[in-house]
């Protein structure tokens, strides 16, 4: 299932936020958050007493106008356990005109959500048996709007799950049944509808009656489901039967594409690549092991439901263009993640909805090109690193997110990012294979990640363990840098030696035996790119290059997803340089031949300050940083330009910390620039600030004149003089050195909210107090080099240098 959005929007926007800011994305998961806690094992637990085998319901809908339905459910079941004298049944507000078994009339309690029939005889272990249920009403909708029945003008549809219900399955608002995750039963749906509409649900037709007044249609569906799966569509409906012939099996599968008569044309056209998506699944999963493929078109217009061969798809989505395909791709992938293989709780729905979001980008490659297949894969992660613990309310593991996040970022993109970096952990055909060896051996099964995991290590080469404990258990992202080199001639070769450095972004977990592949570059722009494994916080690795290296950098192919965006760019020409994904502008002023350019955003905290003088005077970003490089024709110049984003209130933005610090003004923005790891950070000269709003709203752009090789990142001076300076010449302390009592003088007169810390020559906080003090006691330090700050309003105004003896 999808959940997207269709909506036009009309806006005025700054074109430069509207590069480097959210990017628009009217298909995107927009979802209610109530807090509710993690479900799904303990709805499970009726599935160890009662194994159902079957539901065969016809449900008459003559009384469509008053959004009623009149049911009559049969129920094949098997008891696993001795004893076995009742049944419990879901379903949820409809009216029980009676059950019986065998012909007798049962006793029942029923709660508006729970049936518990009391059975005419006690069953054992193997006795098969069988109760029908005979209702009516009016079918629930879930209250968040996504999710239940909906009766809209000629169309009566279902959704099999529910964004706020508690479980999400949601098969007992038209039916009874065990309504988890975990219960799979075949279905036979007969459908009485007015002559006038036609009914379609899952699986095969077997039989159609036209009795004048009504119509009868019956279908079954040969194949086990959970209830979330199972569907009825009643419209003005007719259907455009294809067929898809298997290049795997030569098997023939009918596909049915259902509509009303009207719409079938642009249907079809919306739909000319599923022949492809049905080929790139089969060659990359495995068979397609369904009766038939479905999609019967509904005037919802907030996402797709992946019911079982007959797929509900919004009509608005079908319009005759290719621009939603895909959205097709994904609810057909659900045939292999979500409806062949199922969660076996909610926590785990990044098998569903990750795997089928990953499909999209399998679609894409299969169908255009894997060019298109990495486009979609970067434009996803860049939104998982901007907006996922956002819409979801904080840094969560993929597996075991909380209830209130099921459809959440977490398992649908963040989902996704991490197939793709499972498939380069792998390597394709270990990836591949391992897909399909795991779907086959779990073909109509419910799993966890335990399940994934452990199938792939005993069924690859490769060991996934420190791949599912880093990216599947534990939240949040690795970023890697190259800290430094050194490098050595060997004849006509070059020893190169690599420090790596890893960095967190949402997480205290450092990763391990992570694939990493380094490009080494000469000055002819000749490159080689090896393998090589990052693990834990620091990474020392070796390379012979054959050339003399003058640039080195990671993951240049984008083959992982981690907390860096970067981008590599020729640049012949004058125009101005957009890098969306690595958020970064430059200008070229002069561009006598053709230049590498390569910049690098990192979603983490850059290295702080190493002198306390500089710590003292500006705050550092702990948020993110950029690294330029590349090999630049004689005469090459560009001019900079980066996005400071820290408005209040709006959650998505890159640089709330900086903005959240008392006194917080944009004039005393700096941008702080260091040559490499072993430099020290220093301002940027020469730079114009644009406020964009308000000068407090957190909202600017910062504008260089010289645009260099090195790190960049945003600064805050704490002190309000413009030239960035410590004010010690206001400040003077004595007697210096000193060993007892500090004194203090000040020119400028004090206030309740000025007072006094002493930092160590570490910069580690040694003494402080509330308020302001003439003298300060420090008689308790250790001999050795002190600062004494001033700090007034929260703002750190004064520093000076003292010698305790």
């Amino acid at each position: 299932m999808r959940a997207i959005t269709f909506q036009l929007f009309l806006f005025l926007l700054t074109s430069n936020l509207l590069t480097f800011g959210q990017e628009a994305n009217p298909y995107k998961c927009s979802h209610s958050t109530h807090l509710f806690e993690k479900t799904g094992s303990t709805d499970n637990l009726r599935s160890d007493t009662i194994d159902i085998l079957n539901y065969d319901i016809t449900l008459d809908f003559a009384n469509v106008g008053s959004q009623e339905i009149a049911g009559i459910c049969h129920i094949k079941f098997r008891s696993l356990q001795n004893n076995v004298s009742t049944l419990s049944l879901d379903l949820l507000q409809l009216t029980i005109d009676s059950i019986t078994q065998g012909g007798q009339i049962l006793t029942y309690h029923y709660n508006d959500t729970l049936i518990v029939a009391n059975l005419a005889s006690a069953l054992n272990i193997g006795d098969v048996d069988s109760v029908t249920v005979f209702y009516h009403g009016q079918p629930q909708g879930d209250p968040s709007g996504w999710g239940g029945f909906y009766f809209q003008g000629n169309y009566s549809y279902n959704l099999g799950v529910g964004f706020e219900a508690d479980p999400h399955n949601y098969g007992r608002v038209w039916h009874p049944c065990f309504d988890n995750f975990v219960e799979r039963a075949t279905y036979d749906i007969t459908l009485l509808t007015p002559s006038n509409l036609r009914g379609y649900a899952n699986g095969l037709i077997t039989s159609e009656i036209d009795h004048g007044s009504y119509y009868e249609r019956s279908w079954s569906l040969n194949q086990s489901i959970p209830t979330y799966l199972a569907c009825v569509a009643v419209g003005q409906y007719t259907h455009v039967e294809q067929n898809y012939l298997s290049p795997i099996t030569s098997n023939s599968t009918p596909m049915y594409l259902i509509a009303e008569p009207a719409d079938t044309t642009g249907f079809k056209s919306s739909f000319v690549n599923l022949e492809g998506a049905m080929n790139g699944f089969e060659q990359q999963y495995g068979p397609y092991l369904w009766d038939k493929v479905g999609f019967h078109l509904v005037p919802f217009t907030s996402g797709a439901m992946e019911h079982a061969t007959s797929i509900a798809y919004p009509k608005v989505a079908a319009n005759g263009s290719l621009s939603n395909e895909t959205l097709m791709a994904h609810e057909l992938s659900h045939h292999w993640w979500g409806n062949l293989v199922t969660c076996r709780t909610d926590g785990d729905m990044w098998i569903n909805e990750g795997f089928a979001s990953y499909s999209e980008k399998i679609f894409l490659e299969h169908v255009y090109s894997y060019d298109r297949y990495l486009t979609d894969v970067k434009a996803n992660h860049k939104d998982v690193l901007l907006n996922a613990h956002v819409r979801d309310g904080g840094y969560f593991a993929i597996s075991g997110v909380p209830h209130s996040i099921t459809y959440g970022d977490h398992s649908y993109n963040k989902g996704a990012d991490i197939a793709h970096n499972l498939r380069t952990y792998m390597g394709d055909s270990a990836f591949f294979n391992g897909l399909q060896s795991f779907l086959a051996d779990h073909a109509f099964e419910d799993v966890d990640a335990y399940d994934f995991r452990d199938h792939l290590n005993a069924n690859s080469p490769i060991d996934v363990t420190d791949f599912f404990e880093d990216w599947v258990f534990n939240a949040g992202f690795p970023g890697f840098v190259i800290d430094s080199s050194l490098l050595i001639q060997n004849g006509n070769n070059y020893d190169v030696a690599i420090y790596v450095h890893q960095k967190l972004r949402g997480t205290n977990h450092y990763y391990a035996n992570v694939p990493m592949e380094i490009t080494f570059v000469s000055d002819g722009w000749e490159d080689t790119t090896f393998s090589f494994v990052c693990d834990g916080e620091f990474t020392t690795a070796q390379f012979t290059v054959p050339f003399l290296p003058v640039m080195s950098y990671l993951n240049g192919n984008d083959r992982l997803s981690m907390a860096v965006t970067a981008e590599n760019q020729v640049v012949n020409g004058t125009n101005t340089q957009d890098l969306s994904y690595a958020m970064f502008r430059y200008i070229p002023s002069n561009a006598p031949d053709s230049s590498f350019v390569r910049i690098e955003h990192y979603w983490v905290a850059p290295d702080g300050f190493q002198e306390p003088e500089n710590e003292f005077a500006y705050y550092i970003s702990e948020e993110r940083f950029w690294k330029v490089d590349g090999i630049w024709a004689d005469g090459f110049h560009a001019t900079g330009r980066v996005y400071f984003t820290g408005k209040p209130g709006v959650s998505t933005e890159l640089d709330p910390v900086l903005a959240s610090k008392p006194g917080f003004h944009e004039d005393s923005l700096v941008l702080l620039y260091r040559e490499n790891a072993s430099s020290l950070w220093h301002p940027v000269e020469n730079i114009s600030i644009q406020t964009l709003g308000s000068a407090t709203d957190g909202r600017a752009y910062i504008s260089f004149d010289t645009l260099k090789k090195g790190e960049y990142t945003f600064g805050w001076r704490k002190s309000p003089v413009s030239t960035g300076k410590i004010q010690n010449k206001k400040i003077n302390v004595f007697p210096n050195p000193v060993k007892n009592w500090l004194s203090i003088e000040m020119e400028q007169p004090f206030s309740n909210h000025t007072s006094l810390a002493v930092y160590n020559s570490s910069g580690q906080l040694m003494l402080t107090t509330k308020y302001w003090a003439n003298q300060i006691d420090v008689s308790q330090l250790s001999s050795g080099v002190y600062f004494l700050k001033i700090i007034d309003h929260g703002l750190e105004t004064n520093s000076i240098t003292f010698l305790k003896e």
